[in-house]
């Protein structure tokens, strides 16, 4: 996950190696997880998060809300 901060955090989160694989759930999982534990360490209260992996990637947002 990279991230900058101007007055408010912007989180980029990174959930495969390249732009045209496939997205793993393992994968995704992880990156949630870490922007988890990232939004712990900075305080970060509030989260702005699209359905993630849902569009152009065909992942289940049922599985995906889950984690």
């Amino acid at each position: 996950m990279a991230h900058l901060k101007i007055n408010k955090w912007i989180l980029y989160l990174i959930t495969k190696e390249k732009y045209y694989k496939k997205q793993l759930y393992e994968n995704l999982f992880k990156t949630l997880q870490n922007t988890r534990q990232f939004c712990i360490e900075n305080k970060i209260t509030t989260l702005a998060l699209p359905k993630i992996c849902c569009g152009l990637d065909k992942k289940d947002w049922d599985i995906v809300f889950q984690q």
